[in-house]
């Protein structure tokens, strides 16, 4: 089993790279080994390439029972994983660490260039100025 420890570090490690534009992230499809059998849905999905290591980080939506008051909801995870050549997930944890939920939000923001969209909005009011 992976060591908490180490785990916290590896997060903080791919945030602060993510953060400094030094590691890109691709928004794709999940893999179907993610889905397959389960009525889950991946919303968003990223996949960088760190060290010769293919890392996945994938939004997972999916139904809960309420037992207490006898109905499903929909509840949300991060999940981070491990791919190999062939696109096979490894390894996978979606443990409730706060440094992974930091680390999405990191790349969702890096991956949809919000700054650059911001700048490019905003480019006319700065031209005003």
């Amino acid at each position: 089993m992976a060591s908490e420890l180490k785990l916290t570090r590896l997060l903080s490690e791919l945030t602060k790279l993510t953060s400094k534009g030094q590691l890109d992230w691709r928004i794709k499809d999940a893999p179907d080994s993610l889905s397959h059998g389960t009525n889950d849905i991946f919303p968003l999905y990223y996949e960088t390439d760190y060290k010769d290591q293919s890392i996945g980080l994938a939004q997972r939506r999916y139904q809960a029972y309420d037992g207490d008051h006898d109905r499903f909801y929909w509840a949300e995870e991060i999940i981070l994983l491990f791919i190999d050549i062939r696109n096979r997930i490894t390894w996978e944890t979606s443990s409730p660490h706060a440094a992974l939920y930091t680390l999405f939000e990191t790349v969702r923001e890096q991956a949809a260039d919000v700054e650059g969209i911001l700048k490019r909005l905003l480019s006319d009011d700065e031209d005003e100025l």
